[in-house]
């Protein structure tokens, strides 16, 4: 992930740890361990609001509001796909893959988090987005259908 001026990076790798960096990519600090073997990831741009979920059956979402120094914030779900936030990482979605269930929303930068319907019927998502504000959600289904809500 990168800041939209690209000086701050957050990257993850299978089963290991988080790094940052905070000069372009020239330096890159270790900061938690994943132990995942798959971790998807989200910033804000300015890169100091981060959020990383796992893909494990008993995984988690850790986020970050001073650039990945400390992950206080952590709440326990299972299967992610994917996860994003708004520009300013205020509001972070996330949804799990191959279950039929409605996306996992916060609203807070992570600190608390609810399933919200966002259609009528459940869906198994895959992929989503959220605008720069977070007015506007596109969420896709494993089968290709979008949403945008």
């Amino acid at each position: 992930m990168s800041s939209s001026n690209g000086g701050k990076l957050a990257a993850t790798v299978a089963g290991g740890y988080v790094y940052t960096s905070d000069d372009f990519g020239s330096t890159w600090l270790e900061r938690i361990s994943s132990g995942a073997s798959y971790w998807v990831m989200a910033s804000s741009a300015d890169g100091n609001n981060l959020v990383i979920g796992s893909n494990e059956m008993f995984g988690s979402i850790k986020a970050s509001s001073d650039a990945g120094d400390t992950w206080p914030r952590v709440f326990s779900t299972s299967f992610l796909g994917d996860i994003c936030s708004s520009a300013n990482g205020s509001k972070i979605i996330t949804v799990a893959v191959g279950y039929w269930s409605n996306p996992l929303i916060s609203t807070d930068y992570g600190a608390t988090w609810e399933y919200k319907a966002v259609t009528v019927d459940l869906h198994s998502w895959y992929l989503v987005k959220v605008s720069a504000n977070g007015s506007r959600l596109a969420l896709a289904e494993i089968d290709g259908l979008v949403y945008f809500v």
